[in-house]
């Protein structure tokens, strides 16, 4: 939080399979309001608050090396509604949602 900056991540959602995982989640980038008007809440002071930044959809994709999970594609896309960005959130859906299913044939495992 050095200088009121701090990333947040949400909740990730990860597909591991053997030695490979994806994991999908959002991350916000958060700072400190400093042209924001000061506002008092009960019990916690004041302050001029926080401003998202930037959100963006964040996917990881791992292998397993001697025992050592290593990156081995990151891809972060800002959440603007394009179909690009809705297909990597798709991408990590489709694949958690037809391994619980028992659907896996023909499924690349990273592209899921």
């Amino acid at each position: 939080m050095l200088g009121g900056l701090a990333h947040f991540t949400g909740l990730p959602l990860i597909d591991l399979r053997g030695d490979v995982a994806i994991v999908t989640s959002y991350l916000m980038i958060i700072h400190l309001d400093h042209e924001g008007h000061r506002r008092e809440l009960p019990n916690h002071g004041a302050s001029t608050g926080y401003r998202i930044h930037r959100v963006v959809v964040n996917r990881w994709e791992l292998e397993r090396h001697k025992g050592r999970w290593m990156i081995a594609r990151r891809t972060l896309l800002p959440v603007d509604g394009s179909a690009e960005q809705q297909e990597l959130l798709r991408r990590g859906l489709n694949g958690v949602y037809r391994r619980s299913l028992g659907s896996e044939e023909n499924e690349d495992p990273i592209d899921g």
